[in-house]
């Protein structure tokens, strides 16, 4: 039987803020953010049911290859709901108080895995198994009330060991439930408001592609979150970059800002890439500290992600003016630069989009 990830997303105080608020206006708000959670749900994310204030979706096993792009995706679609909430609020002058509550709704994610079956009901398919039963028993629970925490995302034991990130990632709340014919269930609570609060306070870092001082452009036959899931797990983003990947500073057991990449290139030289800037399913940006014929400069460097209309994705390398620690290998630098510009142009529209396609096909796209 087929496996995947099972997500429920919740809409927290949904039933209260409804009954308590004008209709017409409190309609208008909750569509508005059910449209920006629909709208986060992307392939290879799947929408299997709307649910009345929760959405049902699932991931299949396949379609990942790196645990921590499902947490990637989690706070990229609690940051969608967060930022839709603000913008609301700040662009209404309406007293009522539907549009005063605005701020009483916050996002739960349920979050388990495990084997599927496909059933026919009515002319429409459904998933059924003890699986999906257990992912929609978590949305009953004694977490709020026992933690004080009101948007979290809730993992089972079966969902971090396919995930493979549980013995490193310190920030998750342990918490027991119990189920009537499914017996005591070990969960996991990662705090999203705690997420938010950080994520608020970082810096954008980038390199924009019309300031950019080249451009590297790539098709890539899938959506972003798989993209992404390449471009991040250290395993296929040394085969993009041609070299042996390690990964140092993480921080609670995950990659992003403050981490590095460290690649061995096949030809000898050497890059470490120190994350500036982290934005799942949207960009990365990295200070590339590289060696070539014993000098050592620093390139600025993001990787963006567009979305194509047809489900593809578009991956934009663009970098920044290279920098020197001292003026003689700064002026050997600025002398070959156009080579060397043109040559890591080359490298990542050939080498480069070769290895995402190969990736790809591995994966059956």
């Amino acid at each position: 039987m087929p496996a995947a990830y099972f997500f429920l997303s919740d809409i927290t105080g949904y039933t209260a803020y409804l009954t308590a608020s004008e209709l017409e206006h409190a309609q208008e708000i909750l569509s508005a953010l059910f449209e920006t959670l629909l709208n986060s749900i992307k392939p290879p994310l799947r929408v299997a049911k709307l649910e009345g204030d929760a959405i049902f979706a699932y991931l299949p096993a396949e379609a990942i290859g790196y645990g921590q792009t499902i947490l990637d995706t989690v706070e990229n679609m609690y940051s969608g709901f967060r930022q839709t909430q603000q913008v609301m609020r700040l662009n209404t002058t309406c007293t009522c108080r539907a549009c005063n509550g605005i701020d009483s709704l916050d996002l739960k994610f349920f979050l388990h895995y495990g084997e599927y079956a496909l059933q026919r009901l009515m002319g429409q398919e459904e998933l059924a198994g003890s699986a999906i039963i257990l992912a929609h028993r978590l949305m009953k629970n004694t977490a709020s009330e026992k933690t004080g925490l009101r948007a979290y995302a809730m993992f089972t034991q079966a969902a971090l060991e396919a995930m493979q990130i549980q013995s490193e990632f310190q920030s998750l709340i342990p918490h027991q439930e119990r189920y009537e014919h499914l017996g005591e269930t070990s969960v996991f609570l990662y705090d999203l408001h705690a997420f938010w609060e950080r994520s608020r306070q970082q810096r954008r870092v980038f390199v924009a592609p019309e300031q950019a001082e080249a451009n590297a452009h790539i098709h890539v036959a899938a959506p972003p979150a798989v993209v992404w899931d390449i471009m991040t797990n250290p395993a296929t983003r040394g085969l993009v970059v041609a070299g042996e990947m390690s990964v140092s500073g993480r921080q609670d057991g995950r990659i992003g800002i403050g981490a590095t990449y460290h690649c061995s290139h096949h030809d000898g030289s050497a890059t470490d890439q120190l994350i500036l800037d982290w934005q799942p399913l949207e960009y990365i940006t990295t200070r590339d500290r590289m060696q070539i014929l014993d000098m050592e400069f620093s390139l600025l460097c993001t990787d963006w992600i567009k979305a194509n209309s047809d489900g593809t994705s578009q991956v934009i390398f663009s970098i920044s003016v290279p920098q020197a620690e001292d003026a003689l290998t700064q002026a050997q630098i600025d002398e070959m630069w156009l080579e060397l510009k043109a040559e890591l142009v080359r490298h990542v529209e050939g080498h480069a989009g070769q290895a995402y396609a190969e990736i790809l096909v591995g994966r059956g796209y």
